[in-house]
């Protein structure tokens, strides 16, 4: 049953969440940068690849509805995320729980009136408080109890979207994900929401304009939903931010192990084209020049130290 669920195997699995209905899961589809354009860690299209076409460095978000049977009737939606935008999530999810605790209104810890009023011995009274306050019960009501917050508080939501301008439907249209993160901490009677993350994807279309500048944007209201509209999944605090911090420790790991030896091949094969960049890196042999001499693994560009000097002088 699990195969069925999701296709292909999960060996680029990062994590998921899962319930009885639904599948949500973050993919591994990272690409170091070309030698070329090493610095930017990540490939980004910069640079085209053997055979055509272009990379680019993504964490696949899969997000899969399997509640009315797997095969045909299974429901799916992706929305690709980049290694910048994963960190921004992480950062703004962490950030809008603590904003909450900020706009909530505490409920004061109970203590009977008549509890206090019966004992005068003031550690029979803290012993009564402590009793009160950890018990199982008093831990339900207060879970289940409503929570007043203050007015001004809005539910905040993060949207991303993302329009493929270079493909065009017969209709004109083209392809267009939209990504919405939000939280929505309490239900309409004000009671705490177990699960008060939603995220939701809807792959669908719009209609692609350029601009002066030589970029593409969406049309303002043109964008239609998908032919299976649009998915969601309602996850906890904790399952979200676990979720999401295994995703960012996985990108972190693949910067360390693949982008750094994309760095030394790129630094060890690459000419340095500028007089300040030289300078900047004088503690290395290539930085040094001398008149009529050429430093290895650099090439020459027949200029000599003295015009160096300027820059030289700016830096110390």
């Amino acid at each position: 049953m699990e195969s069925e669920k999701r296709k292909p195997g999960n060996a680029a699995q990062i994590c998921k969440i899962q319930n009885a209905k639904k599948l949500i899961e973050f993919c591994d589809s990272l690409k170091p940068a070309g030698v070329g354009s090493y610095a930017k860690l990540h490939a980004d299209g910069d640079e085209e690849v053997a055979g055509g076409g272009r990379q680019y460095s993504r964490i696949k978000l899969n997000l899969v509805d399997y509640a009315d049977g797997t095969g045909k009737s299974l429901k799916r939606a992706e929305f690709n995320l980049s290694a910048s935008e994963m960190r921004r999530i992480l950062w703004e999810s962490k950030r809008e729980i603590l904003r909450y605790d900020v706009y909530r209104t505490v409920e004061p810890l109970y203590v009977g009136v008549e509890q206090v009023a019966e004992r005068s011995n003031m550690l029979l009274t803290a012993l009564n408080f402590i009793r009160t306050v950890f018990s199982s019960q008093e831990k339900l009501r207060r879970a289940t109890a409503p929570v007043q917050v203050r007015e001004d508080y809005k539910p905040w939501e993060l949207r991303i979207d993302k329009l493929i301008s270079s493909k065009r439907n017969d209709d004109g249209s083209s392809p267009m994900s939209r990504l919405s993160i939000t939280r929505i901490p309490l239900s309409s009677d004000g009671k705490p929401m177990q699960s008060p993350w939603r995220i939701t994807i809807d792959n669908g279309t719009a209609i692609a304009k350029q601009n002066q500048n030589g970029g593409s944007y969406a049309e303002r209201g043109s964008f239609k939903s998908g032919n299976g509209g649009a998915l969601y999944f309602n996850a906890s605090d904790e399952d979200w931010i676990a979720a999401v911090e295994k995703v960012v420790a996985f990108i972190d790991t693949f910067e360390k192990a693949y982008c750094c030896a994309t760095i030394r091949k790129g630094r060890s094969i690459g000419v340095m084209k500028n007089p300040m960049e030289m300078n900047e890196n004088r503690d290395t042999p290539q930085s040094l020049t001398v008149p009529g001499q050429t430093n290895a693994g650099v090439q020459s560009t027949g200029e000599t130290s003295e015009q160096f000097s300027a820059p030289i002088q700016l830096i110390l």
